[in-house]
């Protein structure tokens, strides 16, 4: 039978990530330059809104021994050994023990060193499979697409991003927000938004975003 397709086969140009705003291309040049991982490293490697931050928390709490009670004075399983419940929580953001390259250096992690303290290595990553570091282990994951689209419909209103909520469309007497307008219903931001649905492919190389199917499908084929 013939060979099934890997990941890297499945795109003519391979991208190193989506058009985000929240991280600058200073951040995304050192995290192609600067980040090296280790053949034990763990990726978990998802499609924005699929459970992500979830997923990441629980590798962490895997490699940890993590247990429930912190008043507890037994020690964790011996793979956190030595280690309570109060000092794996030693930290303000999951970032700093889970780093995400991408946007590390804009919030002054650096993804080599911190949460390595920790084995396995755990790095968050929203890279399609076909561009992702190689050579590591990887975590995936896949959610109903209209839930996922739902999810990042909601996500944005809560961000109030100017192109789907008007945040100075009503004002009470003092002054203040009473009330957003939302400038486009869920729909419409499936439809018309490059979020879930992707960028096609023909657009130049800075706007291209994969669709989620396209994540998906390199999945089933790793």
């Amino acid at each position: 039978p013939p060979t099934p397709p890997t990941p890297r086969d499945l795109l003519e140009h391979i991208p190193i990530g989506h058009p985000d705003s929240m991280m600058s291309k200073e951040s995304v040049r050192r995290a192609i330059e600067l980040f090296h991982t280790l053949p034990n490293d763990v990726i978990v490697a998802t499609f924005p809104k699929t459970g992500t931050t979830l997923v990441c928390w629980i590798c962490h709490l895997l490699r940890t021994g993590a247990y429930d009670d912190a008043s507890a004075s037994a020690p964790p399983p011996s793979s956190g050994e030595g280690r309570t419940f109060s000092s794996i929580q030693g930290f303000e953001t999951l970032y700093e023990v889970v780093p995400w390259p991408m946007l590390s250096w804009d919030i002054g992690i650096d993804p080599n060193v911190h949460g390595s303290e920790f084995t396995p290595r755990v790095f968050k990553s929203h890279l399609r499979m076909a561009s992702i570091y190689s050579g590591c282990k990887y975590v995936v994951t896949v959610r109903d697409v209209g839930k996922t689209a739902l999810s990042f419909y909601n996500f944005f209103i809560s961000k109030r991003v100017p192109f789907l909520v008007d945040a100075n469309y009503n004002h009470d007497k003092n002054g203040s927000d009473t009330e957003d307008k939302l400038l486009m219903d869920l729909s419409t931001f499936l439809v018309d938004t490059p979020f879930v649905r992707g960028c096609p492919q023909t657009t130049s190389t800075s706007d291209l975003r994969a669709s989620i199917w396209e994540y998906y499908v390199e999945y089933h084929a790793l």
